[in-house]
């Protein structure tokens, strides 16, 4: 009986459905939609810097390598989505109006339609919803209660929070191997920063040598 009179409401006959429905899953209006482009945008405070020791051990050289700058610039960026995606997403509900989507008991999102509420803020398939209003949302039940509480209330607007997981999966993907290449880099700038000491040195010694042995030459003529 309780499910009927919700059922009446303005935007919940179509929402509740569960992705089990063929009538639904059949519509041309519903669509699965890929992830959503993420354009993240940062900089790294400090330059990396690879450090080395000559081969005499007491001077130390600093360099700034581009590649290195350059994986570390993409590594806080993806560190900067990875907290947005286990911040999650907010959107504001207009209750007048319907979600566009179509929740799982479980408060997963299995399908939105396209240019409805859910789809115009981000929400995709695999989302799930995490919190509404002033509480969470572990299931579709309490998202319903929490509704139908707001609207009890005259609110016309609800705060919705959801999260993607596979939006966190590909972040933190993407971080790891970041990380990886960042020090694989860095190690290989060591190297060559290593061998390009080593030559200098070799060069400053066959130049000592050089001199070394003119002076000795000059001083066994003057003999």
């Amino acid at each position: 009986m309780a499910e009927e009179q919700y059922a009446e409401e303005p935007w919940a006959e179509d929402d509740w459905v569960e992705g089990s429905n063929d009538e639904v899953a059949n519509n041309e209006e519903w669509k699965e939609s890929s992830d959503p482009a993420t354009n993240v945008v940062a900089a790294i405070e400090d330059p990396v810097v690879v450090e080395d020791l000559n081969d005499s051990g007491t001077n130390v050289v600093a360099v700034e390598d581009p590649a290195v700058v350059e994986l570390e610039v993409a590594l806080e960026a993806i560190r900067n989505e990875l907290a947005q995606a286990e911040e999650g997403s907010e959107f504001t509900l207009d209750l007048a109006g319907k979600m566009g989507m179509v929740v799982n008991p479980d408060a997963t999102v299995s399908k939105i339609v396209e240019g409805g509420q859910a789809d115009n803020n981000g929400v995709r398939p695999g989302c799930k919803i995490v919190w509404a209003g002033d509480g969470e949302i572990s299931s579709l039940d309490e998202l319903k209660r929490t509704v139908s509480s707001s609207k009890a209330q005259g609110q016309v607007a609800l705060s919705v929070f959801f999260k993607d997981p596979r939006r966190l999966v590909k972040a933190r993907a993407e971080e790891a191997r970041l990380k990886a290449a960042v020090s694989k880099a860095a190690a290989e700038a060591a190297g060559r920063e290593a061998e390009e000491a080593q030559l200098r040195a070799e060069q400053e010694a066959a130049a000592a040598r050089a001199v070394a042995e003119t002076n000795e030459k000059a001083r066994h003529d003057a003999d």
